[in-house]
């Protein structure tokens, strides 16, 4: 099978031309970040986004942020799966509703080992922290 006429030159074209554009993202991202690194200023502060004194308040801290984000991704995963759900009821796709009710168990038991570790770091923070100290 033939290749219409000029679509080898068409396609040079697009690669050469795809290759420019990275070329260009990447110094630009390169003196960017040049940039930012001359105007930094050594006496600026940061404060810590988490507020923790102690490691078992880091492990407390962690966990409640991995279950909220896992709780909403949890919520967001049932909705798409309800929706396939009704996609595939309505079209009368029966191993599509096989299939949806495999994802509603994956989401499931994803939901429960988030949520359960999350627990189990409380918990195991909780008796670390009724240890006496040394």
């Amino acid at each position: 099978m033939t290749s219409p006429v000029g679509y080898n030159e068409y396609m040079k074209k697009i690669v050469t031309c795809r290759r420019v554009w990275i070329i260009r993202l990447y110094s630009m991202s390169v003196s960017g970040m040049l940039i930012s690194a001359l105007f930094a200023r050594a006496d600026t502060t940061y404060t810590n986004p988490i507020d923790a004194q102690s490691f078992p308040d880091l492990i407390t801290a962690i966990a409640k942020g991995v279950q909220d984000i896992g709780t909403v991704l949890a919520v967001a995963a049932i909705v798409f799966v309800g929706v396939r759900f009704v996609i595939a009821a309505a079209s009368g796709d029966t191993g599509g509703v096989t299939k949806a009710h495999q994802m509603l168990w994956y989401v499931l038991i994803g939901t429960v080992i988030v949520v359960g570790a999350s627990y189990l770091a409380q918990v195991a923070v909780s008796i670390v922290k009724t240890l006496p100290a040394k």
